[in-house]
C-alpha cells in the first residue's frame, strides 16, 4: 500500500498537468537523466582502468544489466568507450575520462 506522502505527491503532480503530452514530457525527462546517471557511473566505474564486462560494471555500479547494456551502448556510440572483443570487455578512451574526470569536478 502507498504511503500518504506518495499519494498526495502523485495527485499534486498529476493534478498539476493538464494533458498527456504533460506526462510524457516528464517521463521522457525522467527517463533522459536516469539514462545520465547510469552513463556517468559507468565512466566512473571505468576510470581507474581496466577491462570490464557489463555483469562486473552492473555489479560495480549497483545498476540493473538492463540499465549497464544500454549506457554500454551510448557511451560506445559517442566513443567514450570502447569494446575488447575479447569476452565483450569495455575500456574507457581518453575522451571518456577527460569527461568523467570534468563532470566529477562539476558535481562535486
Amino acid at each position: 500500500m502507498p504511503s500518504q506522502f506518495r499519494v498526495t505527491l502523485r495527485s499534486t503532480i498529476l493534478g498539476a498537468m493538464t494533458s498527456m503530452d504533460d506526462i510524457r514530457s516528464v517521463i521522457v525527462t525522467a527517463r533522459r537523466a536516469n539514462s545520465a546517471v547510469a552513463e556517468l557511473t559507468v565512466l566512473s566505474v571505468l576510470l581507474p582502468g581496466g577491462q570490464l564486462t557489463a555483469h562486473q560494471l552492473s555489479n560495480e555500479a549497483h545498476l540493473s544489466l538492463w540499465a549497464v547494456r544500454g549506457a554500454i551502448t551510448r557511451l560506445e556510440r559517442r566513443g567514450l568507450i570502447v569494446p575488447s572483443y575479447r569476452r565483450a570487455r569495455w575500456r574507457i578512451t581518453e575522451r571518456g575520462s577527460a569527461m568523467a574526470i570534468a563532470k566529477r569536478k562539476r558535481h562535486i
